[in-house]
């Protein structure tokens, strides 16, 4: 699961220069049997460690992107919440990654490196989750 994330992560690190070209060399051929297509709790929770060893190996490189990193971990840990809610039926590992993701959050509201609107947008996310898909929109628009 997610192969290709940390290959071409330390593909991008050891590169000098970059080019772009306007034409499909890269084609996904998706499956329906395959495991991106069963999603579980145990697939987000492995997708979560190859996440974490790219970002470490992003910090590595450039440690004064570790704002940005921390960003995104908060807005994964609020998608996982939202996948979680809706994939997982057992109760008690429910219960539990819901504790942890939540301590995550509140840490990360608390982390001075992290501006007033991005902590501001986050809150609102993990109070309703449902404003989700409206945030990343803002979002993508560079509101913040």
């Amino acid at each position: 699961m997610l192969e290709d994330y940390e290959i071409l992560t330390s593909v991008f690190l050891k590169i000098n220069r970059m080019v772009f070209i306007d034409n499909n060399l890269y084609f996904y051929r998706q499956n329906s049997n395959s495991i991106t297509h069963n999603v579980n709790v145990e697939i987000i929770s492995e997708n979560n460690i190859t996440i974490a060893k790219r970002e470490q190996m992003i910090l590595e490189a450039y440690p004064d992107l570790l704002t940005a990193v921390k960003i995104g971990r908060a807005y994964r840990a609020l998608s996982y919440l939202t996948f979680l809610r809706k994939i997982c039926d057992d109760y008690e590992i429910k219960q539990k990654e819901q504790k942890n993701l939540r301590k995550y959050l509140y840490l990360f509201l608390l982390d001075e490196d992290i501006n007033i609107k991005k902590k501001l947008a986050a809150l609102l996310l993990s109070v309703n989750l449902r404003i989700y898909d409206t945030m990343l929109r803002l979002y993508s628009k560079e509101c913040f």
